[in-house]
């Protein structure tokens, strides 16, 4: 949980955000780039008739607002963290990332008989992966629809790829809060092999919106 506050014109925001596999974001991660009043002209605080409001209760209302927003990625944590996979495969997919050459990554007991540790190895499996991806192409994650368990299909499709490695690797570098919506930015510890400086954007309905990496 965070708490926001406002002082000397200034928001200052402690504790951490949990974003799941994204990772969890604490302190100076942590930032609202907008002035208290900026923020007083945002849709979420003027339909909440929070405008006129002192600058200590607007400070509540936005902890009690970007609080309530942590509690609902974690209650809908499966689909986030697949939607985040989801994106490092098609970047890995789309570049032919050769993660067999990383050591913490690859498992080579646990490679199908028969497969060749090479860019073919993306065209095996790219027709039910890439249908599995479209449920999530600008599309609510929180729970509101049902989706295939796409970390469920990474791990069956390459189960040589270390996934839980990947993730325990995530390095989680910036969160801003915004009028509705999160932003964060994160890099890997493998030498950015897999994320460097990945950004995207959530919305209420906790649609990814604007993925970039590298």
């Amino acid at each position: 949980m965070i708490d926001i506050r406002i002082i000397d014109g200034e928001f200052e925001i402690g504790g951490d955000f949990d974003l799941g596999y994204m990772g969890v974001y604490d302190d100076d991660m942590i930032s609202i780039e907008n002035t208290p009043g900026e923020v007083r002209e945002w849709a979420i605080v003027a339909d909440s008739n929070k405008a006129d409001s002192t600058d200590e209760e607007l400070a509540k209302f936005l902890t009690k607002y970007f609080n309530d927003f942590e509690k609902k990625v974690k209650k809908n944590r499966k689909q986030v963290n697949n939607n985040f996979l989801r994106n490092i495969y098609l970047d890995m997919n789309n570049s032919g990332t050769e993660f067999w050459n990383i050591d913490k990554i690859f498992d080579p007991n646990a490679v199908p008989k028969g497969e060749k540790m090479d860019d073919s190895l993306y065209d095996l499996h790219e027709e039910e992966l890439g249908k599995a991806a479209d449920e999530y192409e600008g599309s609510p994650n929180d729970g509101s629809i049902e989706k295939v368990d796409f970390e469920a299909l990474l791990k069956e499709y390459f189960p040589m790829f270390r996934w839980d490695a990947l993730i325990e690797e995530v390095v989680p570098e910036t969160l801003q809060l915004g009028d509705g919506v999160i932003s964060f930015q994160c890099s890997d510890d493998y030498n950015n092999t897999f994320l460097c400086g990945a950004y995207d954007e959530l919305d209420e309905d906790l649609i990814f919106s604007d993925w970039h990496n590298f």
